[in-house]
């Protein structure tokens, strides 16, 4: 009877601290509840105070896009006399102890939209019309027309290099030249030194012996192949008299 009584009083001495473990583990489960919901998001900003209030501002917000347009009752336009015959209008806004002053905009057109018909088919003949910058013609020389029909003929040059045949006949018009400038990555793969330089293209090709031995060679191929044809011909003719 008596070992009964001590398990029993083992069985309440347990409950009793399981009951108070779970009690401090509860309250512990509170505070760290609450002091989480005291801590700010980390999403949340922080809002900073300018000193000008929104009512105050000369300017209203009109959608949610964010334009903006000028109150006119916040403004003063003065009217002030500029050097030809029109009269250019200013707003004067009074925001506190500055004073902002809001230029409007010019009612002229920009040259190229005020002309007339007769000057813009001038322009087109001088420019590469609006969409090409209005790119002018530049002078065309002889050494220039040279480059050109180099570039027209870039086929034959380099055996190496397959380019697609030109349909343009004529010489263009409007064109730019530039220079090439490489990139420090091919600094000395494709960068020509200042002693390789030549100020045209014709100049560059005669410069390389390689390829001036290639166009010699390709030269006298043409040459003995039409003098081949002449003298076939010539005797064909002579064989039917």
């Amino acid at each position: 009877m008596e070992h009964q009584d001590n398990n029993d009083m083992d069985l309440d001495e347990l409950l009793a601290k399981a009951t108070e473990v779970l009690k401090q583990q509860q309250a512990a489960m509170i505070s760290l509840k609450s002091i989480t919901e005291e801590k700010p998001s980390p999403l949340e900003t922080v809002k900073l105070d300018p000193g000008v209030k929104s009512e105050e501002l000369y300017i209203e917000d009109t959608n949610k896009y964010g334009a903006v347009r000028l109150q006119a009752d916040r403004t003063v336009i003065l009217k002030e006399e500029a050097s030809g015959s029109k009269l250019s209008e200013k707003r004067k806004v009074q925001i506190g102890p500055e004073a902002i002053n809001v230029q409007s905009a010019p009612e002229t057109l920009p040259p190229a939209l005020d002309w007339d018909k007769k000057k813009k088919k001038i322009m087109e003949k001088e420019t590469a019309g609006p969409k090409w910058f209005d790119m002018p013609a530049p002078d065309m020389t002889e050494e220039i027309k040279r480059d050109l029909h180099i570039l027209k003929s870039r086929a034959v040059i380099d055996p190496k290099r397959h380019y697609k045949k030109g349909t343009m006949k004529a010489l263009p018009k409007f064109f730019q030249i530039g220079t090439i400038v490489q990139g420090p990555t091919e600094f000395f793969s494709s960068r020509l030194t200042r002693k390789e330089r030549r100020d045209n293209i014709v100049d560059e090709l005669l410069a390389d012996n390689q390829a001036k031995s290639y166009y010699k060679r390709k030269f006298l191929e043409i040459q003995e192949q039409k003098n081949n044809f002449t003298r076939k011909g010539f005797k064909r003719r002579k064989d039917r008299k």
